[in-house]
């Protein structure tokens, strides 16, 4: 049998072994696990790229909310002020001008005069007369005392006479508080039959009272008021106290007497004080000695 060479051999061994240590430093291919971490890479990209926009869209959002809470601020803003320049300011009297509503205005401190605006700007103190009433006979005037004595009176006057019942001038004392179908006005300019100024009135209603007190009048209540010369003097039936709340005593019983054994309150014509005193309630039947009338107010 033949040998083949040994040296052939081996040399064809050797290089199988070269080849195949070579391929052990071959570079290895990435693992599956590379995509994935460019896929995560992308993913995180994305979702910053998401967040971004989200932010951007929050922001835009934010913007937007702001512009609309401000154009509707200035929307109510505007508006208030159209309202407000379309509002007019509430008439104020006092200020010396005229405004809606009123009917005058003289200021703060109008004067109490004829003409004179008065304070509460609803008209100016107009003029109204004064006269003496009929004689009454007595003190008993009957079931309606009122009615009684404004039948002495003309038409177109009442009688300034209070029953605490139909009529009065006040529940306050040197006020005019509570009155019921009393005929003396607050701010206006009484007279007599001769046009003498008797009495500009107040707040208070009251012939003669000012500031919580009996004040003289300017001049007599009626140029027949005085007695010369054919009596010896005429008295004012009012059923008014000196302050001019209504009488509770002194008033004939109610004005239902007219015997001498009651008595009843007497005024005076000259000075307009509602007592100066007594009489018996038959009111003296000479009228040469004495007459007792009330006070007609014009209405």
């Amino acid at each position: 049998m033949r040998s083949l060479p040994l040296a052939p051999a081996l040399s064809s061994l050797a290089l199988a072994v070269a080849l195949s240590g070579l391929a052990c430093f071959e570079d290895t291919p990435p693992p599956s696990g590379g995509e994935g971490t460019d896929e995560s890479e992308s993913t995180s990209e994305d979702e910053a790229s998401a967040d971004e926009d989200t932010s951007a869209g929050t922001e835009v959002g934010t913007e937007s909310t702001s512009e609309s809470e401000s154009e509707e601020s200035t929307s109510e803003a505007e508006t208030t002020e159209d309202e407000s320049a379309d509002t007019e300011p509430e008439p104020e009297c006092g200020n010396g001008v005229v405004e809606d509503g009123e009917a005058c205005d003289d200021g703060p401190e109008p004067p109490l005069a004829e003409g004179a605006c008065k304070p509460d700007c609803s008209g100016v103190i107009e003029t109204r007369q004064l006269l003496l009433g009929e004689v009454l006979s007595d003190g008993d005037l009957g079931n309606n005392p009122v009615a009684t004595v404004d039948a002495a009176c003309p038409v177109g006057f009442e009688a300034m006479f209070a029953d605490g019942v139909a009529r009065r001038a006040t529940t306050t004392p040197w006020q005019s508080a509570d009155p019921i179908d009393w005929p003396v006005q607050p701010y206006t300019r009484y007279v007599n039959d001769q046009a003498q100024e008797v009495w500009i009135t107040d707040a208070v209603a009251l012939i003669g009272v000012r500031d919580g007190a009996h004040v003289p009048i300017t001049n007599i209540i009626a140029s027949n008021g005085r007695c010369d010369p054919f009596c010896i003097s005429r008295d004012m039936v009012s059923g008014l106290k000196d302050d001019g709340t209504t009488l509770t005593s002194d008033n004939c019983n109610g004005w239902s007497e007219g015997g001498i054994g009651t008595q009843g309150s007497v005024g005076d014509f000259e000075t307009g004080e509602y007592v100066t005193g007594t009489v018996a309630c038959n009111f003296n039947v000479d009228l040469l000695i004495d007459t007792y009338r009330p006070v007609c107010v014009e209405q």
